[in-house]
């Protein structure tokens, strides 16, 4: 299943025991579990998908569902000082029992979310109590979250479908994480660059080494996700291939709009003038990216693109 035990299936992981401290509508709660499948059952805009969040983030460290981390604290929170949340949770794992815990906090009265001048808070992960980075924290828990946006998947935007995968990767690899963290960063960089070769403030000869750079990056993340649907198109085949009835078969596939292979011939031969310098920071951010999609026997019809 991969080298180095990358995609290895392994044993299942249970979570305990959730806890929760002014984390959305929860001032607090305290949520025991038991083996196998939980049904959660109550009324619209009472919770029940701030739970599924919660433990969500105890596997991926951040939330999907917040646009800036300060919206997960619960409001009458923020009107007092000081600020502080938490999510917390207890999972038993094959090397034994793992406490992971998500804290929030601020200092000074923090404005309610939406409005202007809102501050944000500083976020600290712990496991068994002793701080750690994002590397060190996720896929710790392996947990995959279903919800209604997921059809966005196959009919929304390109960087739903990237932010899915890299979820995914980051939680069987570590090496991935920090891969991307490192392509997030150097993507900064240079668009910060490109915007000041535009603006007359920096030479276009400087953005050579933030190419070369930038490519080495993209093509090792780029690789990763062509792995790892790969991976996902072997492990669907055969379970769509049972719901469909052989119906009709599945394939799942990675469809670049750049060779990974190109390394640092990527954007040489682009225009650097100031004026187009833009235009290639978005040709080198849509570059990167991929497709989700059903292919019948006949040819390659997706659904969704780059």
């Amino acid at each position: 299943m991969g080298s180095g035990g990358f995609y290895r299936r392994g044993s299942l992981i249970h979570v305990q025991r959730l806890r929760l401290t002014n984390f959305r509508n929860y001032a607090s709660a305290e949520l025991r579990l038991d083996p196998g499948a939980t049904l959660i059952q109550g009324p619209n805009g009472h919770g029940k998908s701030n739970l599924l969040e919660a433990i969500h983030m105890l596997s991926v460290s951040r939330s999907t569902r917040a646009s800036v981390e300060v919206e997960l604290v619960n409001s009458k929170t923020l009107e007092g000082f000081p600020v502080h949340a938490q999510v917390g949770g207890t999972v038993a794992t094959p090397a034994g029992e793992v406490r992971l815990q998500i804290d929030y906090a601020g200092s000074g009265a923090l404005a309610a979310p939406g409005r202007v001048g809102t501050p944000g808070v500083h976020k600290t992960l712990r496991v068994n109590g002793v701080r750690r980075r994002s590397a060190d924290f996720v896929g710790l828990l392996k947990a995959v979250q279903f919800t209604p946006e997921d059809m966005d998947l196959a009919s929304g935007p390109p960087q739903v479908r990237r932010r899915f995968m890299d979820l995914l990767i980051a939680q069987l690899s570590h090496r991935y994480l920090a891969d991307w963290q490192e392509f997030s960063k150097v993507m900064k960089q240079r668009n910060a660059l490109l915007r000041a070769i535009r603006e007359g403030k920096s030479r276009p000869s400087e953005i050579e080494f933030w190419n070369v750079t930038f490519a080495a990056n993209a093509g090792r993340v780029m690789h990763e996700r062509m792995r790892a649907l790969s991976r996902l198109s072997e492990l669907a085949r055969p379970i769509h291939f049972e719901l469909s009835g052989a119906a009709e078969p599945l394939a799942v596939s990675y469809a670049p709009s750049v060779d990974v292979g190109l390394g640092g011939q990527m954007g040489e031969d682009l225009p650097l003038d100031q004026g187009r310098a833009t235009g290639l920071a978005n040709f080198q951010l849509d570059a990167v990216g991929g497709a989700l999609g059903m292919i019948d026997r006949y040819g390659g019809c997706y659904i969704g693109d780059v």
